[in-house]
């Protein structure tokens, strides 16, 4: 998130710009694997607010139980709508 907020090598500073925006009041935030020299990439979503979609009715459910956080597919899925 540093590196991302330093933002560094760009001219425009899109992620500082996103990052310091009062407008977003929270943030989500993955890492995966990627196929780069850095051997992984991180993604950050801003929003101002967010309703939770009926997969993620679920999935907060099926966390609570202690059950796994993936499908049955083994796929991540959304949990939000923004």
């Amino acid at each position: 998130m540093i590196e991302m907020y330093v933002d560094d090598g760009t001219e425009s500073r899109e992620h500082r710009k996103a990052m310091s925006n009062p407008v977003y009041k929270m943030i989500g935030i993955a890492r995966c694997k990627h196929n780069s020299r850095e051997k992984f990439m991180v993604v950050a979503v801003y929003a101002s607010n967010f309703e939770i979609n009926e997969h993620g009715k679920r999935e907060i459910q099926r966390r609570k139980n202690g059950l796994t956080a993936f499908t049955t597919t083994g796929s991540p899925q959304p949990i939000i709508n923004t």
